[in-house]
């Protein structure tokens, strides 16, 4: 549903194909995996009366997401796509995952979205995207890089001079 301006579909990132990518207004891609192979965890957990089973069931859950999580990192391709990926997974599974799951795949470089969050997470990144792109003039970027470098010589300077003054009180001291 979202426009099919904003959307790459069978992307090959580093050789491996990518489901969705979004097209971001800097040409880099985010990309998108929705595919989830772990229902038939989801089918055994909610036939499971064991408390001891259920936990066991929802813990292999959780590893799935994250071996998912770990495939999905490997589709982030600095040259190409921004530092991270999303992986979308079906809302009945995502309220099994723990935010020690999410922050774990998060260090991968993944964030994980159910499936009913993931086209308004798309549009409203989108549109920041949109709002904050902005246009580099290239003067005035170096004006702004010569002003740094200046900057930063004046403060080498004081440092040098400060550092050289304590010395020489260390010393008279000494």
């Amino acid at each position: 549903d979202l426009p099919p301006s904003i959307i790459e579909s069978d992307l090959r990132i580093k050789g491996k194909p990518v489901e969705f990518a979004l097209v971001l207004p800097n040409q880099k891609r985010l990309p998108l995996d929705s595919k989830f192979a772990g229902t038939e965890l989801l089918e055994r957990l909610s036939q499971q009366q064991n408390s001891t089973e259920s936990h066991n069931l929802k813990m292999e859950l959780q590893k799935k997401v994250l071996i998912q999580a770990e495939r999905v990192a490997s589709y982030v391709d600095h040259s190409i796509t921004l530092p991270f990926a999303l992986m979308a997974v079906p809302d009945s599974i995502f309220s099994f995952v723990s935010i020690d799951v999410i922050s774990r795949a998060y260090k991968q470089g993944v964030h994980i979205l159910s499936y009913s969050m993931t086209a308004p997470f798309l549009l409203t990144f989108y549109s920041l995207c949109l709002q904050y792109a902005a246009q580099i003039d290239p003067t005035s970027l170096n004006t702004t890089i010569e002003r740094i470098i200046r900057n930063c010589e004046k403060i080498r300077g004081e440092l040098e001079n400060k550092v050289a003054k304590g010395q020489t009180m260390i010393n008279n001291a000494y």
